[in-house]
């Protein structure tokens, strides 16, 4: 009997072993997709350690806000709306890709309205003024440009595309990382 019993433990521990192993292999993805999910949205959002890409975009903002000031000094009233209107919509913009869409469009504004004020005889500070808000502009958006988040989010989500643990993960809420463009 005693062997008997012994057996019947034995199956038992070895039955919950592998049903153990069988859920934990799932889990086990979708906590390391979790992680990595949230180590490339770190890249758009910022994180303790990091600037994000909407800080960039909110110092291009606060700059495209700085030329449009400086313009409203030297050109008829209402020259700098169109800046300023691309600034809403890049305020308004919620995901990445529309972020990077309004982006575009704030830049193409904001070069417009430089390119205009660089024909606009202007007092000399001003005119250095006018150029170190490009500089500075044109140096965020080099950030922008050259940020790991669009490669890092086409990793993850080739990984998530191709991962058995697929819709485990979306049943809780993992899905694919939008890319700013």
């Amino acid at each position: 009997m005693k062997k008997k019993e012994r057996i019947k433990r034995r199956a038992a521990a070895i039955i919950g072993m592998v049903a153990l192993i069988l859920v934990s292999i799932p889990v086990g993805s979708c906590v390391s997709l979790a992680r990595e999910r949230g180590k490339v949205t770190a890249l758009y959002y910022g994180s303790d350690d990091e600037w994000g890409l909407l800080e960039d975009l909110a110092w291009c903002s606060t700059e495209a806000a700085n030329l449009a000031t400086l313009a409203d000094k030297y050109l008829p009233e209402g020259q700098a709306d169109a800046v300023r209107e691309a600034r809403g919509a890049l305020e308004q913009a919620d995901t990445p890709g529309e972020k990077a869409e309004a982006f575009s469009a704030l830049t193409v504004k904001v070069n417009a309205l430089y390119n205009t004020l660089e024909e606009t005889e202007m007092k000399e500070e001003d005119a250095k003024y006018r150029d170190e808000i490009i500089a500075d502009y044109n140096s965020n958006a080099d950030f922008i440009s050259r940020s790991d988040y669009n490669t890092r989010a086409a990793q993850f989500n080739e990984i998530l595309r191709t991962t058995p643990a697929r819709p485990l993960a979306a049943l809780v809420g993992i899905g694919e990382v939008e890319p700013f463009r």
